[in-house]
């Protein structure tokens, strides 16, 4: 964006997201993941 003088919206966003999720990470330090996973019995596989 610097080489053609205008503003990328898209790289913006994310580096405002990414700098918000490191942040958030570095005050609640947890073992969790951002996105937990669901863990399901073997039983439960093919039910709807």
């Amino acid at each position: 964006s610097l080489k053609n003088n205008s503003y990328d919206h898209h790289a913006a966003i994310y580096f405002l997201l990414l700098e918000r999720l490191k942040q958030h990470r570095s005050v609640n330090p947890t073992n969790n993941p951002a996105w937990p996973s669901v863990t399901r019995a073997k039983e439960d596989k093919f039910k709807s």
